[in-house]
């Protein structure tokens, strides 16, 4: 009964990391959202400089991301 107990703890501590994760996966969605809307502005603005600042950081944020998804699938 006791392993049972310690496996049950387990996997609600893997279930709460899981949770965690995807409220962060979508946090970083969001984000790239707004640097996509941010250089949209910036190219009909006419503004290269902003329009590269966006899309330059939207890059750094898609790659974080892509780094975490192969945390993951090395994990699961």
């Amino acid at each position: 009964a006791k392993k049972e107990g310690k496996d049950a703890e387990s996997l609600e501590r893997e279930l709460d990391n899981l949770r965690q994760q995807m409220a962060d996966s979508s946090e970083a969605m969001k984000d790239l959202a707004e640097r996509f809307e941010k250089a949209k502005q910036a190219a009909k603005n006419g503004d290269l400089d902003e329009l590269a600042q966006q899309l330059e950081q939207a890059g750094k944020e898609f790659e974080k991301m892509e780094g975490e998804l192969e945390d993951l699938e090395q994990a699961g």
